[in-house]
Protein backbone atom coordinates (compact mmCIF):
# COMPACT_ATOMS: atom_id res chain seq x y z
CA UNK A 1 0.00 0.00 0.00
CA UNK A 2 1.25 3.46 -0.86
CA UNK A 3 0.30 4.72 2.58
CA UNK A 4 2.33 2.01 4.31
CA UNK A 5 5.34 2.59 2.09
CA UNK A 6 5.42 6.32 2.75
CA UNK A 7 4.80 6.27 6.52
CA UNK A 8 7.39 5.61 9.22
CA UNK A 9 6.67 3.11 11.96
CA UNK A 10 5.50 5.77 14.49
CA UNK A 11 2.74 6.79 12.06
CA UNK A 12 1.65 3.16 11.69
CA UNK A 13 1.41 2.90 15.48
CA UNK A 14 -0.61 6.09 15.57
CA UNK A 15 -2.94 4.56 12.98
CA UNK A 16 -4.24 2.21 15.65
CA UNK A 17 -5.53 5.18 17.64
CA UNK A 18 -8.35 6.19 15.23
CA UNK A 19 -9.42 2.54 14.95
CA UNK A 20 -9.71 2.32 18.72
CA UNK A 21 -11.59 5.63 18.85
CA UNK A 22 -14.01 4.55 16.14
CA UNK A 23 -14.69 1.15 17.72
CA UNK A 24 -15.36 2.92 21.02
CA UNK A 25 -17.58 5.43 19.20
CA UNK A 26 -19.70 2.66 17.68
CA UNK A 27 -20.28 1.14 21.11
CA UNK A 28 -21.00 4.56 22.62
CA UNK A 29 -23.52 5.45 19.91
CA UNK A 30 -25.39 2.18 20.21
CA UNK A 31 -25.46 2.48 24.00
CA UNK A 32 -26.52 6.14 23.79
CA UNK A 33 -29.39 5.33 21.45
CA UNK A 34 -30.50 2.32 23.47
CA UNK A 35 -30.06 4.19 26.74
CA UNK A 36 -32.18 7.15 25.69
CA UNK A 37 -34.94 4.84 24.49
CA UNK A 38 -34.87 2.83 27.73
CA UNK A 39 -34.77 5.98 29.84
CA UNK A 40 -38.00 7.15 28.23
CA UNK A 41 -39.80 3.81 28.62
CA UNK A 42 -42.42 3.61 31.36
CA UNK A 43 -41.69 1.27 34.29
CA UNK A 44 -43.40 -2.16 34.25
CA UNK A 45 -46.20 -1.15 36.60
CA UNK A 46 -47.12 1.81 34.42
CA UNK A 47 -47.24 -0.33 31.29
CA UNK A 48 -50.32 -2.02 32.68
CA UNK A 49 -52.25 1.18 32.10
CA UNK A 50 -54.07 1.50 28.82
CA UNK A 51 -52.02 3.33 26.21
CA UNK A 52 -53.35 6.59 24.88
CA UNK A 53 -54.03 7.01 21.13
CA UNK A 54 -50.96 9.26 20.93
CA UNK A 55 -48.69 6.61 22.50
CA UNK A 56 -49.99 4.01 20.07
CA UNK A 57 -49.47 6.30 17.09
CA UNK A 58 -45.87 7.11 17.96
CA UNK A 59 -44.67 3.71 19.08
CA UNK A 60 -41.07 2.84 18.08
CA UNK A 61 -41.02 1.02 14.77
CA UNK A 62 -38.44 -0.38 12.39
CA UNK A 63 -38.25 -0.28 8.60
CA UNK A 64 -36.18 -3.14 7.19
CA UNK A 65 -35.65 -3.42 3.47
CA UNK A 66 -33.26 -4.79 0.91
CA UNK A 67 -31.25 -2.11 -0.85
CA UNK A 68 -31.45 -2.04 -4.61
CA UNK A 69 -30.01 1.14 -6.08
CA UNK A 70 -28.27 2.43 -9.15
CA UNK A 71 -26.16 5.41 -10.14
CA UNK A 72 -23.64 6.06 -12.92
CA UNK A 73 -20.79 6.02 -10.37
CA UNK A 74 -21.66 2.65 -8.81
CA UNK A 75 -23.83 0.83 -11.35
CA UNK A 76 -26.10 -1.67 -9.61
CA UNK A 77 -25.80 -1.69 -5.81
CA UNK A 78 -27.24 -4.38 -3.54
CA UNK A 79 -27.38 -4.57 0.21
CA UNK A 80 -29.55 -4.34 3.28
CA UNK A 81 -30.58 -1.53 5.56
CA UNK A 82 -32.86 -0.61 8.36
CA UNK A 83 -34.03 2.42 10.33
CA UNK A 84 -35.38 2.45 13.87
CA UNK A 85 -37.75 5.40 14.46
CA UNK A 86 -38.76 6.44 17.96
CA UNK A 87 -39.85 9.57 19.82
CA UNK A 88 -38.54 10.53 23.24
CA UNK A 89 -40.25 12.44 26.02
CA UNK A 90 -43.82 12.60 27.27
CA UNK A 91 -45.29 14.86 24.56
CA UNK A 92 -44.45 12.69 21.58
CA UNK A 93 -46.66 14.57 19.15
CA UNK A 94 -44.48 17.65 19.74
CA UNK A 95 -41.15 15.79 19.59
CA UNK A 96 -39.33 15.16 16.34
CA UNK A 97 -38.58 11.53 15.49
CA UNK A 98 -35.19 10.18 16.52
CA UNK A 99 -33.70 7.51 14.30
CA UNK A 100 -30.91 4.96 14.11
CA UNK A 101 -30.02 3.86 10.59
CA UNK A 102 -27.71 1.09 9.45
CA UNK A 103 -26.75 0.53 5.80
CA UNK A 104 -24.56 -2.15 4.22
CA UNK A 105 -24.06 -1.96 0.44
CA UNK A 106 -21.99 -3.68 -2.23
CA UNK A 107 -21.91 -2.47 -5.85
CA UNK A 108 -21.09 -3.98 -9.22
CA UNK A 109 -17.99 -1.76 -9.26
CA UNK A 110 -16.61 -3.79 -6.30
CA UNK A 111 -17.36 -0.98 -3.86
CA UNK A 112 -18.71 -1.57 -0.37
CA UNK A 113 -19.92 0.70 2.41
CA UNK A 114 -21.13 0.23 5.98
CA UNK A 115 -22.72 3.21 7.73
CA UNK A 116 -24.32 3.73 11.13
CA UNK A 117 -26.23 7.01 11.54
CA UNK A 118 -27.97 7.96 14.81
CA UNK A 119 -30.04 11.17 15.01
CA UNK A 120 -31.44 11.87 18.47
CA UNK A 121 -33.78 14.62 19.70
CA UNK A 122 -33.79 15.17 23.49
CA UNK A 123 -35.65 17.35 26.02
CA UNK A 124 -38.57 18.28 23.74
CA UNK A 125 -36.24 19.04 20.81
CA UNK A 126 -33.96 21.26 22.91
CA UNK A 127 -30.95 19.06 22.10
CA UNK A 128 -30.04 17.33 18.87
CA UNK A 129 -27.29 14.72 18.54
CA UNK A 130 -26.11 13.62 15.09
CA UNK A 131 -23.37 11.17 14.28
CA UNK A 132 -22.12 8.77 11.70
CA UNK A 133 -19.65 5.94 11.66
CA UNK A 134 -18.53 4.59 8.30
CA UNK A 135 -16.21 2.01 6.86
CA UNK A 136 -15.89 1.79 3.10
CA UNK A 137 -13.67 0.70 0.25
CA UNK A 138 -14.80 2.53 -2.86
CA UNK A 139 -12.79 2.10 -6.08
CA UNK A 140 -13.51 5.20 -8.15
CA UNK A 141 -11.87 7.71 -10.50
CA UNK A 142 -9.88 10.89 -10.09
CA UNK A 143 -10.22 13.35 -12.97
CA UNK A 144 -8.01 16.17 -11.78
CA UNK A 145 -8.87 19.56 -10.29
CA UNK A 146 -10.94 22.27 -11.95
CA UNK A 147 -14.25 22.90 -13.71
CA UNK A 148 -13.11 22.05 -17.25
CA UNK A 149 -11.88 18.47 -16.88
CA UNK A 150 -13.12 15.91 -19.47
CA UNK A 151 -14.58 12.58 -18.36
CA UNK A 152 -11.89 10.86 -20.41
CA UNK A 153 -9.24 12.16 -17.97
CA UNK A 154 -10.42 9.79 -15.22
CA UNK A 155 -7.81 7.51 -13.63
CA UNK A 156 -8.72 4.63 -11.33
CA UNK A 157 -7.78 4.54 -7.66
CA UNK A 158 -9.00 2.65 -4.59
CA UNK A 159 -9.59 4.56 -1.34
CA UNK A 160 -10.44 2.91 1.97
CA UNK A 161 -11.84 5.04 4.77
CA UNK A 162 -12.87 4.53 8.36
CA UNK A 163 -14.31 7.56 10.09
CA UNK A 164 -16.42 8.98 12.89
CA UNK A 165 -18.28 12.28 13.15
CA UNK A 166 -20.25 13.61 16.13
CA UNK A 167 -22.33 16.79 16.37
CA UNK A 168 -24.17 18.06 19.46
CA UNK A 169 -26.50 21.08 19.19
CA UNK A 170 -28.56 23.00 21.72
CA UNK A 171 -31.55 25.22 21.06
CA UNK A 172 -30.79 28.81 22.09
CA UNK A 173 -34.09 30.42 21.07
CA UNK A 174 -36.94 29.72 18.69
CA UNK A 175 -35.72 27.40 15.93
CA UNK A 176 -32.05 28.38 16.30
CA UNK A 177 -29.49 25.77 17.41
CA UNK A 178 -25.77 26.17 18.09
CA UNK A 179 -23.31 23.40 18.75
CA UNK A 180 -19.93 21.76 18.42
CA UNK A 181 -18.72 18.83 16.37
CA UNK A 182 -15.68 16.65 15.84
CA UNK A 183 -14.54 14.54 12.92
CA UNK A 184 -11.79 11.94 12.75
CA UNK A 185 -11.11 9.80 9.68
CA UNK A 186 -8.28 7.59 8.43
CA UNK A 187 -7.97 7.38 4.65
CA UNK A 188 -5.77 4.83 2.90
CA UNK A 189 -5.12 4.86 -0.85
CA UNK A 190 -4.78 1.16 -1.61
CA UNK A 191 -4.16 1.34 -5.34
CA UNK A 192 -3.57 3.96 -8.03
CA UNK A 193 -3.26 3.85 -11.80
CA UNK A 194 0.40 3.52 -12.90
CA UNK A 195 1.62 6.66 -14.61
CA UNK A 196 -1.36 8.70 -13.40
CA UNK A 197 -1.43 11.97 -11.46
CA UNK A 198 -1.86 10.24 -8.11
CA UNK A 199 1.03 7.85 -8.79
CA UNK A 200 3.37 10.87 -9.00
CA UNK A 201 2.69 11.67 -5.32
CA UNK A 202 2.58 15.43 -5.89
CA UNK A 203 -1.14 15.86 -5.17
CA UNK A 204 -2.13 16.41 -1.53
CA UNK A 205 -3.68 13.24 -0.16
CA UNK A 206 -2.33 10.94 -2.88
CA UNK A 207 -1.02 8.60 -0.15
CA UNK A 208 -3.97 9.07 2.21
CA UNK A 209 -3.63 10.27 5.79
CA UNK A 210 -5.46 11.09 9.01
CA UNK A 211 -8.05 13.86 9.31
CA UNK A 212 -8.82 15.11 12.81
CA UNK A 213 -10.36 18.34 14.00
CA UNK A 214 -13.19 20.13 15.84
CA UNK A 215 -15.87 22.32 14.40
CA UNK A 216 -18.72 24.72 15.13
CA UNK A 217 -22.22 24.70 13.73
CA UNK A 218 -25.25 26.94 13.63
CA UNK A 219 -28.66 25.91 12.33
CA UNK A 220 -32.18 27.24 11.99
CA UNK A 221 -34.92 24.71 11.35
CA UNK A 222 -38.67 25.24 11.35
CA UNK A 223 -39.63 22.53 8.83
CA UNK A 224 -42.89 20.71 9.54
CA UNK A 225 -41.23 17.34 8.80
CA UNK A 226 -37.52 16.46 8.66
CA UNK A 227 -37.94 13.63 6.11
CA UNK A 228 -40.55 15.11 3.74
CA UNK A 229 -41.04 18.81 4.51
CA UNK A 230 -44.05 20.61 3.06
CA UNK A 231 -43.41 24.04 4.52
CA UNK A 232 -40.73 25.88 6.46
CA UNK A 233 -37.01 26.51 6.07
CA UNK A 234 -33.70 25.00 7.07
CA UNK A 235 -30.32 26.72 7.36
CA UNK A 236 -27.10 24.97 8.33
CA UNK A 237 -23.73 26.69 8.68
CA UNK A 238 -20.64 24.84 9.85
CA UNK A 239 -16.89 25.36 10.06
CA UNK A 240 -14.35 22.57 10.62
CA UNK A 241 -10.70 23.07 11.56
CA UNK A 242 -8.22 20.32 10.69
CA UNK A 243 -4.81 20.93 12.21
CA UNK A 244 -1.70 18.91 13.17
CA UNK A 245 -2.41 20.07 16.75
CA UNK A 246 -5.29 17.55 16.73
CA UNK A 247 -3.25 14.85 15.02
CA UNK A 248 -4.36 15.72 11.49
CA UNK A 249 -1.96 15.10 8.61
CA UNK A 250 -3.43 18.11 6.78
CA UNK A 251 -3.93 21.74 7.76
CA UNK A 252 -7.08 23.35 6.33
CA UNK A 253 -10.49 24.82 7.16
CA UNK A 254 -13.86 23.94 5.62
CA UNK A 255 -16.93 26.20 5.76
CA UNK A 256 -20.35 24.99 4.60
CA UNK A 257 -23.63 26.78 4.05
CA UNK A 258 -26.80 24.86 3.20
CA UNK A 259 -30.05 26.83 2.86
CA UNK A 260 -33.37 25.14 2.02
CA UNK A 261 -36.93 26.39 1.90
CA UNK A 262 -40.22 24.63 1.18
CA UNK A 263 -43.33 26.34 -0.18
CA UNK A 264 -46.76 24.61 -0.24
CA UNK A 265 -48.60 24.89 -3.56
CA UNK A 266 -52.23 23.85 -4.17
CA UNK A 267 -52.39 22.45 -0.61
CA UNK A 268 -50.66 19.11 -1.43
CA UNK A 269 -47.86 20.13 -3.85
CA UNK A 270 -44.45 21.35 -2.64
CA UNK A 271 -41.91 23.66 -4.29
CA UNK A 272 -38.47 23.11 -2.71
CA UNK A 273 -35.35 25.27 -3.12
CA UNK A 274 -31.75 24.71 -2.04
CA UNK A 275 -28.64 26.92 -2.08
CA UNK A 276 -25.27 25.32 -1.26
CA UNK A 277 -21.89 27.01 -0.72
CA UNK A 278 -18.67 25.28 0.35
CA UNK A 279 -15.20 26.82 0.66
CA UNK A 280 -11.82 25.43 1.73
CA UNK A 281 -8.86 27.42 3.03
CA UNK A 282 -5.45 25.80 3.31
CA UNK A 283 -4.18 22.55 1.82
CA UNK A 284 -6.83 19.84 1.79
CA UNK A 285 -6.42 16.32 0.38
CA UNK A 286 -7.91 15.89 -3.07
CA UNK A 287 -10.70 13.62 -1.79
CA UNK A 288 -11.93 16.43 0.50
CA UNK A 289 -12.33 19.00 -2.28
CA UNK A 290 -15.82 20.17 -3.25
CA UNK A 291 -17.53 18.17 -6.00
CA UNK A 292 -20.68 18.31 -8.10
CA UNK A 293 -22.82 15.42 -9.30
CA UNK A 294 -24.09 12.28 -7.65
CA UNK A 295 -27.56 11.68 -6.19
CA UNK A 296 -27.92 15.00 -4.32
CA UNK A 297 -26.26 18.05 -5.95
CA UNK A 298 -26.83 18.52 -9.70
CA UNK A 299 -28.02 15.00 -10.49
CA UNK A 300 -26.96 13.84 -13.95
CA UNK A 301 -23.39 15.13 -13.67
CA UNK A 302 -20.67 12.56 -13.02
CA UNK A 303 -19.72 12.69 -9.33
CA UNK A 304 -16.11 13.78 -8.84
CA UNK A 305 -15.47 14.91 -12.41
CA UNK A 306 -15.46 18.56 -11.35
CA UNK A 307 -13.73 19.26 -8.04
CA UNK A 308 -12.00 22.26 -6.49
CA UNK A 309 -11.76 24.18 -3.23
CA UNK A 310 -15.02 26.11 -3.65
CA UNK A 311 -18.55 25.20 -4.71
CA UNK A 312 -21.72 27.16 -5.45
CA UNK A 313 -24.97 25.46 -6.45
CA UNK A 314 -28.69 26.22 -6.49
CA UNK A 315 -31.49 23.81 -7.31
CA UNK A 316 -35.27 23.59 -7.21
CA UNK A 317 -37.70 20.67 -7.14
CA UNK A 318 -41.47 20.45 -7.62
CA UNK A 319 -43.07 17.53 -5.72
CA UNK A 320 -46.56 16.23 -6.42
CA UNK A 321 -48.46 13.37 -4.71
CA UNK A 322 -50.27 11.26 -7.30
CA UNK A 323 -52.03 8.26 -5.79
CA UNK A 324 -51.87 6.73 -2.35
CA UNK A 325 -48.14 6.34 -1.58
CA UNK A 326 -46.94 7.34 -5.05
CA UNK A 327 -45.72 10.75 -6.18
CA UNK A 328 -43.68 12.44 -8.91
CA UNK A 329 -41.26 15.33 -9.06
CA UNK A 330 -39.28 17.49 -11.49
CA UNK A 331 -35.99 19.26 -10.72
CA UNK A 332 -33.50 21.77 -12.15
CA UNK A 333 -30.16 23.06 -10.90
CA UNK A 334 -27.12 25.21 -11.70
CA UNK A 335 -23.67 25.28 -10.12
CA UNK A 336 -19.91 25.14 -10.50
CA UNK A 337 -16.63 24.70 -8.64
CA UNK A 338 -13.55 26.92 -8.52
CA UNK A 339 -10.29 27.64 -6.64
CA UNK A 340 -12.18 30.18 -4.48
CA UNK A 341 -15.76 31.45 -4.21
CA UNK A 342 -14.92 34.67 -6.04
CA UNK A 343 -13.09 32.73 -8.78
CA UNK A 344 -16.00 30.46 -9.76
CA UNK A 345 -16.74 30.88 -13.47
CA UNK A 346 -20.35 31.67 -14.38
CA UNK A 347 -19.46 31.19 -18.04
CA UNK A 348 -19.03 27.44 -17.52
CA UNK A 349 -21.94 26.70 -15.20
CA UNK A 350 -22.99 23.07 -14.98
CA UNK A 351 -26.72 22.37 -15.13
CA UNK A 352 -29.03 19.59 -14.05
CA UNK A 353 -32.57 18.84 -15.18
CA UNK A 354 -34.67 15.76 -14.58
CA UNK A 355 -37.71 14.05 -13.11
CA UNK A 356 -38.45 11.22 -10.73
CA UNK A 357 -40.89 8.90 -9.03
CA UNK A 358 -41.56 8.65 -5.28
CA UNK A 359 -42.95 5.85 -3.12
CA UNK A 360 -43.77 6.48 0.54
CA UNK A 361 -42.05 3.79 2.59
CA UNK A 362 -43.21 5.10 5.96
CA UNK A 363 -46.58 6.86 6.07
CA UNK A 364 -46.07 7.98 9.67
CA UNK A 365 -42.71 9.76 9.33
CA UNK A 366 -42.73 10.45 5.57
CA UNK A 367 -39.62 8.58 4.35
CA UNK A 368 -39.62 8.13 0.57
CA UNK A 369 -38.01 5.75 -1.88
CA UNK A 370 -36.61 8.01 -4.60
CA UNK A 371 -36.07 7.17 -8.28
CA UNK A 372 -34.65 10.03 -10.37
CA UNK A 373 -33.27 10.47 -13.86
CA UNK A 374 -31.09 13.53 -14.38
CA UNK A 375 -29.38 15.12 -17.37
CA UNK A 376 -26.19 17.20 -17.23
CA UNK A 377 -24.13 19.04 -19.89
CA UNK A 378 -22.46 15.88 -21.19
CA UNK A 379 -24.01 12.97 -19.30
CA UNK A 380 -27.19 11.59 -17.80
CA UNK A 381 -27.83 9.18 -14.98
CA UNK A 382 -30.43 7.15 -13.09
CA UNK A 383 -30.49 7.33 -9.29
CA UNK A 384 -32.42 5.22 -6.81
CA UNK A 385 -32.08 5.80 -3.08
CA UNK A 386 -34.00 6.53 0.13
CA UNK A 387 -34.97 10.08 1.27
CA UNK A 388 -35.13 13.27 -0.74
CA UNK A 389 -32.08 14.92 -2.30
CA UNK A 390 -32.71 17.93 -0.05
Amino acid sequence: MLDDVNQASPRRTAGAIPRLIICSAICALVLLTAGTAVAQTAPPEEKKKEESPTDKKFKPHVILLPIFSYSPETRLALGAGGVLYYRLGQEKEKTRPSSLGLVMVYTMNNQFRIQLRPEIYLSNNAYRVNAYVRFERYPTEFFGVGDNVPASAGEAYTPQAIGFHLSVKRKVFGSVFVGVQYRIEKMSILDVEPGGLLAQGTIAGSTGGLLSGPGLNLSWDNRDNIFFPRRGSYLQFSADFFNPVFGSAFHYTVTNLDLRTYVPVFSTHVLAFQFVMRDIGGTAPFYELSTLGGPSILRGNLSGQYRDKALLAVQAEYRVPVWRRFGVDAFVGLGNVGPAIWDISFNRLKYSVGAGLRYRLDKQEGTNLRLDYGWGPARSGFYMTVQEAF
